[in-house]
């Protein structure tokens, strides 16, 4: 499992430099199929402590599924000419709601039952909320309905986190909340270089790799992490 996960940041580490570099040709798709790297690592390390040593009251399977299905997502966002953006989305959305179903899972096993729900999903929703606002006019129109969707899921995702947090503590939760905080703020930073600003500042794209990459390992490690107990 360590393997899997050390192989993981050695390929985040090598696309932070290859990510804006022009490419051209199959260098494209071997840059794409680096980019996907880390995420199926990490779906990996999450299938063999499920598989050999994890608790056998939590599965593991929903946060692997998840994880594998950024992989996919990754690989067609980098394709050139944004021809894979729009699957490229819908394979994020759909590995945020494995996330989602991983999340419910944790919370379904709760001995002592779930706390007050209303004031986590305030505190995401809101922001989020007014982050769509402030990106929406600079969206095609075709992108803003699975944009929106996308929005509603990932803001989601994060409630059930934050939630999982306050109901385990921080010690035992904390760093899947990291993960699912990460994650979010790498999507809305990518919104803003990607369709507010139109930059191909180098900073700006590393820094969203940066959370990108530690949303994963977060939410991966995390899991991994509570199924040890």
């Amino acid at each position: 499992m360590v393997w899997l996960v050390m192989a993981a940041v050695l390929a985040a580490g090598i696309f932070l430099p290859l990510q804006k570099r022009p490419l051209s040709g199959t260098a494209t798709y071997i840059r794409a199929s680096i980019k996907a790297l880390p995420a199926l690592f990490l779906a990996g390390a999450v299938l063999l402590v499920d598989a050999q040593a994890g608790d056998p009251a939590l599965s593991l399977t929903w946060m692997a599924v998840g994880l594998l299905l950024c992989g996919v997502g990754d690989f067609l966002l980098d394709l050139p000419d944004d021809k894979g953006f729009l699957p490229g989305l819908v394979s994020f959305l759909l590995g945020h709601l494995a996330f989602i179903g991983f999340f419910l899972h944790l919370l379904a096993g709760l001995e002592e039952g779930v706390g007050p729900v209303w004031l986590p999903v305030l505190v995401v929703a809101l922001p989020v909320g007014l982050f769509y606002l402030y990106i929406h006019d600079s969206l095609l129109a075709s992108f803003r309905p699975p944009i929106i969707a996308y929005s509603l899921v990932i803001g989601a995702m994060l409630a059930l986190a934050v939630i999982i947090a306050l109901n385990l503590g921080a010690q035992k939760a904390g760093l899947l909340l990291v993960g699912a905080l990460s994650f979010t703020l790498s999507d809305m930073l990518l919104s803003v270089l990607k369709f507010k600003r139109q930059t191909e500042s180098c900073l700006g794209w590393s820094l969203n790799w940066a959370l990108y990459s530690f949303g994963l390992f977060g939410l991966a490690v995390g899991a991994m992490m509570l199924s040890y107990g």
